[in-house]
């Protein structure tokens, strides 16, 4: 077995964003033991002023807390970054253990005046026993398995 065969596509967003944010659409991870949330810059005209994830019991994200703030959060190494290190051709990778988090997650990127090409794809892992048969099952429009 591939165990990431497991893995759903929930959203993908790709846009160039000036002086504004891109966020996902709420992702509903119910069924799912694990999150994979990729952010990747292009071109930044700007820096970003703020990347977090939240999660919420409300599909609406009311009532949200956040879950993961690029400044305040420690990466795997133990150590808390600077927006502004987070340079064009750069990626970001948050890993979400879905167990005793809220039922929904949405990703939002803030930047400041400057047209920046950003990214953002969150992919739910390990559904249970279950192996996503189709391409529409794996939320994408394409599938192969070699």
């Amino acid at each position: 077995m591939i165990h990431m065969q497991n893995m759903k596509v929930a959203d993908f967003h790709a846009d160039t964003v000036n002086a504004g944010s891109l966020a996902t659409t709420t992702v509903d991870t119910v069924g799912f033991d694990y999150a994979y949330i990729v952010i990747v810059a292009g071109a930044l005209g700007a820096d970003a002023t703020d990347i977090e994830v939240d999660h919420s019991d409300n599909s609406d994200m009311s009532s949200s807390a956040n879950l993961v703030t690029f400044e305040s959060t420690a990466d795997i190494g133990g150590t808390t970054n600077a927006l502004a290190d987070f340079d064009a051709d750069e990626s970001i990778v948050v890993e979400v253990d879905l167990k005793a988090k809220r039922r929904y997650l949405k990703t939002t990127i803030t930047v400041g005046s400057g047209a920046c090409d950003l990214a953002c794809i969150t992919l739910l892992g390990r559904a249970g026993e279950s192996i996503a048969d189709t391409a529409a099952a794996s939320g994408a429009n394409f599938r192969f398995r070699v």
